[in-house]
């Protein structure tokens, strides 16, 4: 399996089917085990190397990743799109590109946007997790009602309909 995510990965691990478990099962009695490795830039270069059809899906990817970041997280379209332009200017997937212009754009927003959820709903799960931990200490008397809202950010009264 191949890992091109935007979160730091180390260039090979394993992942396997039981740490998706929501119940831990030390022994389970069917086991899958992948082989990831992290094909973004910088990692698994001799892998890269020996396959030039995913060196250069990365070098797309990454174009993405700049023109997006350069557009400041807006219209993904285009920067997709002026991925393609250069990777056709450079030859890099060039043929298949042109050919299939219409669906990489399609796959590459969907890719982006399902990525995009995920990174949102972890901050949201965190951010939960930071309020609940707060509100918690505050019932726990280990702050008071005027600490909590000054560590999230929040005005008393906001803090007071949190306890509720």
């Amino acid at each position: 399996m191949f890992y091109n995510g935007s979160e730091e990965q180390p260039e090979k691990y394993e992942m396997r089917l039981s740490d998706a478990f929501e119940k831990k099962v030390d022994n389970p009695d069917l086991e899958l085990v992948c082989k990831v490795y992290n094909i973004n830039y910088g990692k698994n270069a001799p892998l890269l190397e020996k396959c030039d059809i995913i060196k250069e899906y990365m070098i797309f990817v990454d174009y993405v990743r700049y023109y997006h970041r350069e557009q400041e997280f807006e219209d993904l379209e285009r920067a997709i799109n002026r991925a393609i332009d250069r990777c056709i200017e450079e030859d890099i997937l060039a043929d298949f590109l042109r050919e299939n212009r219409t669906e990489v754009v399609k796959v590459t927003q969907l890719d982006y946007t399902f990525d995009r959820q995920i990174m949102l709903e972890r901050e949201e799960a965190r951010e939960e997790g930071r309020k609940a931990e707060v509100i918690s200490s505050v019932r726990e008397g280990d702050y008071s009602i005027e600490r909590g809202a000054e560590k999230l950010g929040i005005t008393v009264e906001e803090f007071k309909d949190l306890l509720i």
